[in-house]
């Protein structure tokens, strides 16, 4: 088998710094990516514990008493009833936590604190994907309750075309 970097003395200098290069500026964006998703991550865990300044008082102090009751309990406060129709309405793909806090102009933390929430009431799911992806989605029960509040709705098919 040939072996590029034995034979690299046939190979000038240049053309070598060329291909280095080439290759370096290709993997660049992947590593970006890598990177801008760990700042991320990490700037999350920093902001976990501060409020975000555009949601109200009464949604906080609604979500704090929501999770003191019983997760028997189905009845979700305000916060919980954003979160629950934002990823009733996404359908059976799921949404991940990104996407339902863009869609919702949350904070991250704020929207995983009301999924954890739904997820102990039963009404709520994730599964993990890669490394800091999880995508969230109803489970059986979340989705018969979904039906029941008119988020989504039940299709019958007629006999007749």
């Amino acid at each position: 088998m040939f072996d590029l970097w034995q034979r690299s003395d046939d190979i000038p200098f240049w053309v070598q710094l060329f291909l280095l290069g080439f290759v370096l500026i290709g993997i660049a964006p992947f590593f970006q990516k890598i990177f801008s998703r760990i700042d991320e991550y990490l700037q999350d865990l920093k902001k976990m514990g501060k409020p975000d300044s555009h949601v109200s008082e009464t949604m906080e102090s609604g979500a704090e008493a929501t999770s003191e009751t019983s997760a028997d309990s189905e009845h979700l406060n305000e916060y919980e009833y954003i979160v629950f129709r934002r990823l009733a309405t996404a359908g059976k793909k799921g949404l991940s936590l990104r996407a339902i806090a863009d869609g919702l102009h949350m904070g991250k933390p704020r929207v995983e604190k009301g999924l954890q929430s739904l997820a102990d009431k039963g009404l709520v799911d994730s599964v993990g994907r890669l490394l800091f992806f999880r995508r969230y989605y109803l489970t059986s029960r979340g989705h018969e309750y979904a039906l029941e509040q008119g988020f989504i709705v039940r299709l019958h098919r007629t006999g007749s075309r």
